[in-house]
């Protein structure tokens, strides 16, 4: 798709939307309190389910902090079995 307003941040999206620059992919719970609003409405709900995908960006370097590998290593373990 491509437009006159693209961004990798929510806030600019959610922002562009609301002033009625077009549509965004948001999370629904990212505009729980705007979906309220009459002029805010959602499309392709039966296109889009909820399914995102999700990255980790692993530092490129020998050690890992503990707390860097304890969280790799619970969504190692939680995300597979929510999917």
């Amino acid at each position: 798709m491509h437009g006159n307003l693209t961004s990798n941040s929510i806030e600019t999206i959610r922002a562009g939307v609301l002033a009625g620059v077009g549509i965004g992919l948001i999370a629904k719970i990212s505009l729980a309190d705007d979906l309220r609003h009459p002029d805010v409405i959602t499309v392709l709900d039966e296109f889009i389910g909820d399914a995102r995908d999700i990255s980790l960006i692993w530092p490129r370097r020998r050690f890992v902090r503990a707390r860097v590998r304890q969280v790799t290593d619970f969504f190692a373990e939680a995300i597979p079995r929510n999917i």
